[in-house]
């Protein structure tokens, strides 16, 4: 039986979402980038952590099977659509063009090699071996005892001595797993544990907006510690294992987010948002090119080529009709798929 859906948790999905295009503009400040680079994609693999069930699946080529079909297929189908949108995005607009061999290589490898025809899309094969390896881990504590929190920290201590002893990305970017999966295990855990966490920050999920003076307090201070954090560490990157000082990363990484799910959390339904957050799979596919196209063509007109904000807004507002059309005709395209019927009801069909 489906859990219902989280609406903050959708609209969390979705805030992240803009602040992923928002950071992709190229006439977005260096300061800004920065300061958005120390969350947004950190705060995408803890959220789909927070949703993860480990009792979902029985078998490991259950979960394997389940994600490659909720994560590499719509990679595959991405990436195709990708490759007209970026030909006329770089190849018209900026005559840059990819030969077949690189955009298929871009594939293959997950942009870690040739040239890709949209570089987001790194994050859906290592979100798809993230997943799987921490339902292993996960498992591995139902069978051993092995505290999940434990065989985590060893994953991540070995990536940590990886990236010293071997810089760089590793194909479909395994060598982002052991720091994509601490961030997995953090908002896994803190779903698993949110009841406490709502009574250390006083949250009424009755109150909304009417939320107390310690709950704003502890919102304020979390932002503030994250980005100046983020601040201190300068611009990161998950795609390419750049960190910096880890200490800073984590913390810049871990305060944001849980002050912008906080935010969400005492906002009422945001209809844009909660979209962008259930349709996060096309936004996320579809956005750099249609971003990168706009900024190409319209580098003459100030108010559009030279305006991350308006060229965003442009974008945002372009993504929800297609997004819409992909529900309707194409589900697989963005993620989706035909839930089975009832049993019930295929018998009273019968």
């Amino acid at each position: 039986m489906a859990r219902p859906r989280i609406e903050w948790l959708d609209s969390l999905r979705g805030l992240a979402m803009f602040f992923v295009i928002f950071g992709h503009a190229w006439a977005l400040p260096a300061w800004g980038k920065m300061l958005i680079y120390s969350f947004h994609m950190p705060l995408f693999f803890a959220i789909s952590g927070a949703v993860f069930r480990v009792s979902k699946y029985d078998r490991l080529r259950d979960c394997a099977l389940d994600k490659a079909k909720g994560l590499l297929l719509p990679y595959l189908l991405l990436y195709l659509v990708n490759i007209p949108l970026q030909l006329i995005s770089f190849g018209v607009f900026a005559n840059t063009f990819y030969s077949p061999q690189d955009l298929l290589l871009g594939f293959l490898t997950g942009s870690v090699m040739g040239n890709s025809a949209c570089w987001p899309l790194w994050f859906l094969p290592c979100l798809y071996l993230v997943s799987v390896l921490f339902w292993m881990l996960a498992r591995l504590e139902v069978r051993t005892k092995a505290p999940l929190w434990l065989t985590v920290s060893l994953v991540f201590a070995l990536g940590v001595a990886i990236w010293e002893l071997a810089p760089g990305q590793g194909l479909l970017h395994w060598k982002t797993v052991p720091m994509a999966m601490l961030f997995y295990y953090l908002g896994h855990a803190f779903m698993k544990h949110r009841e406490s966490v709502f009574r250390a920050i006083d949250y009424d999920a009755g109150r909304k907006c009417r939320q107390s003076l310690r709950f704003f307090a502890t919102l304020a201070i979390l932002l503030v510690a994250g980005l100046w954090m983020g601040w201190l560490n300068g611009k990161i990157s998950m795609m390419s294992n750049i960190y910096h000082n880890y200490g800073l990363m984590l913390g810049s990484a871990c305060c944001t987010s849980l002050a912008l799910a906080m935010v969400t959390m005492a906002l009422p339904k945001v209809r844009m948002l909660d979209f962008a957050g259930k349709n996060s799979l096309g936004f996320f596919g579809l956005h750099r090119n249609l971003l990168h196209g706009i900024e190409n063509c319209t580098l003459n007109f100030p108010l559009l080529g030279s305006n991350a904000l308006v060229a965003t807004a442009v974008v945002w507002a372009v993504l929800f009709p297609l997004c819409a059309f992909g529900n309707r005709f194409f589900p697989p395209l963005v993620g989706k798929w035909a839930k089975p019927m009832p049993k019930a009801a295929v018998a009273s069909k019968a």
